[in-house]
């Protein structure tokens, strides 16, 4: 299952999107690591603390079909971090004290940044908030980056519409960036001198604006978040401390397609592994890296990739449905691909007949000039599963992309 930006208003064309308020919540647990001292005296943050941060999350996330309640409280008693946590030399060892299937949420004494989140296909589960700024908007912030909401100020993006630039969405206003100290915190005006040609979302959540401005997502920001928890964070809450074990569709209706459309409150036929690898193929209208990677999709507006963003050498696989074969005749695959792989990338296709091995049928370490085609014939099996594996190379212009994926019975 794979992370969607969905869009409701592209070229001025308006969609309407039905945000399921009346839908079942799903219950995602929270595991809360608190930070202490080394006697395990002075935590950072308090039950009662833990407790109002809670309601204040359910608060913001209410109406998306979304509950988070407080699984468990863990301890991390570390002089070292209760002094001072410094992101950038112990973020990776979150993941480690890290449950599986859970939202890890880590209150520290951080001495730079006021939180941190993994995007969903970082494929992590964890995020920090510090310890002074848990009675503020930061942990709503931080967990709309969790699932899959980037800044309404992101600059890196530059598109000619609202859908493929700033945060790829059409229904946040336009933000330049502007710090905190332009804003009023008492009324949100701004303060500062440059002209501007509309006021910028300062109460918007995943904006810079003042903590105590914040207080809302837009409609389309609330429908990204759940194609987020359908298509890549599906497993929360499923078998907690255990690894999620997938479930696959069947299907024999032929030709099968999967354009990478999203669909509100359905997934792709196509999933992200949840174990096996270390990202997640990402769906969107243009690729999340500035350099590399397509401009637009072969088919329709969306495609499924993966860039340096997920990391250096990073891998992820995207399985298929099984497809069950019939007497009718052989099955065939065709898909389009784009590959820039100048620092080692490769990309291979996959295919088994039971659940134990997987056989190579076609692999490229080439580089593509735009989307390329090609078709191959499945093996005869009374069932088979696919699987399209990516691999980074080591430079920062690598990138990987797959579209218009079409299995169709041979004539």
């Amino acid at each position: 299952m794979l992370r969607v930006g969905y869009r409701c208003a592209v070229l001025g064309l308006l969609c309407a999107v039905i945000i399921r308020s009346a839908l079942a919540a799903v219950s995602i647990p929270v595991v809360h690591h608190v930070s202490r001292d080394s006697q395990g005296l002075h935590p950072v943050v308090s039950d009662a603390d833990l407790d109002v941060a809670m309601q204040r999350l359910n608060a913001a996330y209410n109406g998306m079909g979304l509950f988070f309640y407080s699984y468990e409280q863990r301890f991390i008693d570390r002089d070292d971090w209760h002094a001072g946590w410094e992101t950038d030399k112990y973020w990776p060892d979150l993941q480690e004290l890290s449950v599986s299937n859970a939202l890890n949420i880590f209150h520290l004494n951080a001495l730079k940044s006021n939180g941190r989140a993994n995007f969903p296909f970082r494929q992590r589960d964890y995020l920090f908030v510090k310890a002074a700024r848990l009675d503020h908007t930061t942990l709503i912030h931080e967990v709309g980056h969790y699932f899959g909401l980037i800044h309404t100020f992101s600059r890196s993006r530059r598109g000619a519409y609202c859908w493929n630039s700033a945060d790829l969405l059409c229904d946040t206003a336009e933000d330049p960036g502007l710090p905190r100290r332009d804003f009023d915190p008492k009324t949100c005006e701004y303060l500062g001198q440059q002209q501007l040609m509309a006021m910028p979302p300062s109460r918007n959540y995943m904006s810079y604006g003042p903590a105590s401005c914040r207080d809302h997502f837009t409609p389309e920001q609330k429908a990204r978040i759940q194609h987020t928890l359908i298509n890549d964070r599906f497993y929360l809450g499923q078998q907690i401390g255990e690894i999620y074990q997938q479930s696959f569709a069947t299907v024999s209706d032929f030709p099968h397609q999967e354009n990478f459309t999203p669909r509100p409150w359905q997934a792709f036929s196509w999933q992200n592994a949840v174990v096996g690898d270390s990202a997640n193929w990402t769906v969107d209208p243009i690729s999340s890296h500035s350099r590399v990677g397509p401009k637009q999709a072969q088919v329709g507006r969306h495609f499924a990739f993966l860039n340096s963003r997920a990391g250096e050498g990073a891998h992820a696989d995207l399985l298929s449905p099984w497809y069950q074969t019939t007497e009718l005749g052989m099955l065939q695959l065709c898909f389009h691909y784009q590959t820039e792989a100048e620092d080692h990338s490769s990309l291979a296709l996959f295919s088994r007949t039971n659940t134990d091995s997987w056989t190579l049928l076609w692999h490229t370490g080439q580089h593509s000039n735009g989307w390329q085609q090609h078709c191959l014939t499945l093996p005869p099996a009374g069932a088979v599963q696919l699987k399209f594996s990516g691999t980074l190379g080591d430079g920062k212009a690598s990138s990987l992309a797959l579209d218009a994926l079409r299995v169709s019975l041979m004539k």
